[in-house]
């Protein structure tokens, strides 16, 4: 399942830095185990990479780019608050 919380041209308050809240749009998705590498299922990632090529289709971003730290237009929460969170996902 897949739920809109807050619009996308809204600032979500997710990632805990104003900067970045302010043009992302933020995805949460349910993990299966807690804690550790963070385990979400096949489904749940098969259903968040449907949606990030949906977000990039409607917003014209002709890429994805996970560089492993803040220099990507795809980042990871951990960059800018002090979790671990998504594990390797």
């Amino acid at each position: 399942m897949v739920g809109m919380y807050v619009e996308e041209q809204n600032r979500a308050w997710t990632s805990g830095n104003a900067t970045v809240d302010n043009q992302a749009v933020t995805i949460e998705v349910a993990n299966d185990v807690i804690g550790g590498d963070w385990h979400v299922s096949d489904k749940a990632l098969a259903k968040t990479i449907e949606l990030c090529a949906d977000i990039c289709r409607r917003n014209n971003i002709e890429k994805l780019n996970f560089t492993g730290d803040k220099n990507g237009n795809l980042v990871a929460h951990r960059y800018y608050q002090s979790t671990t969170c998504p594990g390797s996902y």
